[in-house]
């Protein structure tokens, strides 16, 4: 089901952005990572890890392939940002577009040391 959707929003986001709507392309994306967010927090694979690992695996490649969906939407408006998200990921932006952007992956994934992709603001009075 969210594959599915990510497909679907995708396709939108391309059309709204040869239209020139960028507002109504980056609701797409918003749209996708809400739907990402529910499904991670319905899944709950803190939880999967104690009981059945093969289901939280599953959960974690699914959500880490919406990430990478979503960030290659964001690409054109924050590059800088979704960069650091791709080296995290290990993805080479070079390969990506549109014709190939759902396929899923043929290896498995592995995730690089994190760091902060946005750094904190802290407001002093």
């Amino acid at each position: 089901m969210l594959i599915n959707l990510s497909i679907e929003k995708i396709k939108n986001y391309q059309v709204l952005l040869n239209e020139q709507e960028i507002d109504k392309g980056i609701k797409e994306i918003f749209e996708l990572l809400s739907a990402t967010n529910i499904y991670v927090d319905k899944q709950a694979p803190w939880r999967l890890k104690k009981i059945n690992v093969d289901r939280m695996n599953v959960v974690l490649s699914i959500s880490t392939e919406m990430i990478k969906r979503s960030n290659f939407m964001l690409y054109p408006i924050i590059p800088t940002s979704c960069i650091k998200v791709f080296n995290l990921l290990n993805v080479k932006i070079d390969n990506l577009n549109f014709d190939n952007i759902c396929l899923l992956p043929s290896k498995q994934v592995t995730i690089n040391n994190s760091v902060p992709i946005f750094p904190r603001i802290d407001i002093h009075d």
